[in-house]
């Protein structure tokens, strides 16, 4: 609703999730209410509920440890408090700011090295299943080629005992002649 200009609409839904979210110690999905919130009271230029709601966000991120929403909010207080003329707290939302995108961004750098460390190992898995398939494969063509060593032999053995036969045969009949 925020991002299609009903901000009354988009007020009402926050709230009610707020309440839902305040039952259950939901505290993530209230940090991001209230940054929504901030959001909304902004565009309506809203100022101390715009600076309620990102100091509420910011909380209840620090509580629920949200990374994203405590670098979010504390990027939207940082302005706030700078215009206030608070500088002190000014600097430590900017110090919480640049902390927690340092901590995302180690956070980015981990997980795209744990995925490529995944891909690594299963690019190294593949290999070594496609190096086993290629030498069962050779093995296979080894046993063929002897079993087609051993069936040629017994072939031509058999071919030169038929031979031998006839030529045997052949004599014997030639001499059964010569001696009628």
């Amino acid at each position: 609703f925020r991002l299609q200009h009903q901000s009354d609409s988009a007020l009402h839904y926050l709230l009610l999730a707020k309440s839902r979210a305040e039952k259950c110690n939901q505290f993530s999905i209230l940090a991001n209410s209230f940054t929504e919130m901030g959001l909304i009271y902004q565009n309506q230029q809203k100022t101390n509920l715009t600076f309620n709601a990102y100091e509420q966000a910011l909380a209840y991120a620090n509580t629920s440890q949200n990374i994203k929403v405590i670098k979010q909010a504390a990027g939207y207080l940082y302005p706030i408090y700078k215009e206030k003329g608070q500088l002190e707290k000014a600097f430590e939302t900017l110090e919480i700011f640049h902390a927690s995108s340092d901590s995302l961004f180690n956070e980015e750098n981990t997980r795209k090295l744990v995925q490529k460390e995944i891909t690594y190992a299963y690019e190294k898995k593949e290999q070594q299943i496609a190096l086993s398939q290629q030498q069962k494969d050779m093995e296979q063509q080894q046993v063929v080629l002897k079993q087609r060593f051993v069936i040629y032999g017994v072939g031509v053995s058999f071919l030169a005992a038929l031979f031998f036969l006839i030529a045997y045969y052949r004599n014997f009949r030639n001499n059964q002649n010569a001696n009628v």
